[in-house]
């Protein structure tokens, strides 16, 4: 079986890198030549930039709107299969397992989880998305590739809202399984609860400083809601259930720079997301 996955990966690989070298061309519309030349690139090379990505979505949107095809079933199809083949490497490439390895001799991380573009310097900065600075690539929902009680501290920053329930449990699990037992979990998530109030409030700058171009609340909510892929907007209380549920004893609120520990003092710097944002640090 393994020998069968890695022949289908070099195939891939092969493929990929041929097509990248030749012209070639899909009949009928410009856009899908484009769009199909970078989605082969950006599944096979490991540091996809995030204008490629943002070329790549554009050529898809081009190309499904000339089509009539819905977006968001092709872009979470893209998600997924983008996924598969990192789990895929990460169980057969060389250079994957390898990298699987040293991480597993670590000790005293700092983790970053989720960290897109967003490189940390003396932290294991790692994410689904093969971006310049990620470095160990992987699905956000598979076991990470380190020992239990390893990190003093994790930060995640926008990232779980994006984890379907079903695989949500086992990601927690996860954090907890590798936070020491003095260290430190540091979630930030957007805020249901201040969505809710703007809704009542009827505050529609509120929702246009995340959704700009909304014409009224409700479309904001379902701007930020819905049309970013989110899959499970928290509040407080919500999500500290969640931590409880898989072992985490001690769940606070917290704000934006508000940390009790100055190594989680790293919040990203948004004057438009900040105020909307949820933020929690839990404990073993």
């Amino acid at each position: 079986m393994s020998f069968v996955l890695y022949a289908l990966v070099k195939t891939y690989t092969l493929l990929t890198k041929y097509l990248l070298r030749r012209k070639f061309n899909f009949r009928g519309h410009q856009h899908a030549n484009d769009t199909f030349r970078i989605f082969f690139f950006s599944l096979h090379h490991k540091e996809t930039s995030l204008r490629t990505m943002k070329i790549l979505m554009r050529g898809i949107k081009k190309v499904l709107k000339f089509t009539g095809t819905p977006l968001e079933p092709m872009q979470l199809a893209y998600f997924e299969l983008r996924l598969l083949i990192i789990r895929i490497r990460n169980r057969i490439d060389p250079s994957f397992i390898i990298r699987r390895r040293s991480l597993l001799s670590l000790d005293d991380v700092c983790l970053h989880f989720g960290c897109g573009g967003r490189n940390l310097p003396g932290w294991l900065n790692i994410d689904g998305d093969p971006r310049p600075g990620v470095e160990h690539i992987q699905d956000l929902r598979q076991p990470l590739p380190l020992r239990d009680n390893t990190c003093q501290y994790i930060f995640t920053e926008h990232v779980i809202e994006h984890i379907d329930m079903e695989s949500l449990e086992r990601t927690l699990k996860e954090l907890h399984r590798v936070l020491k037992s003095d260290g430190v979990l540091r979630i930030i998530v957007p805020d249901c609860s201040k969505y809710a109030d703007a809704y009542l409030r009827k505050d529609l700058n509120f929702l246009q400083n995340v959704a700009p171009g909304c014409k009224t609340i409700a479309e904001g909510l379902n701007i930020v809601f819905v049309g970013v892929l989110h899959k499970f907007i928290y509040d407080f209380e919500t999500l500290k259930i969640r931590l409880i549920e898989v072992g985490f004893q001690k769940v606070e609120e917290s704000t934006h720079m508000g940390s009790k520990y100055p190594e989680l003092r790293i919040d990203s710097e948004n004057p438009s997301r900040n105020p909307t944002n949820l933020y929690v640090e839990a404990k073993k």
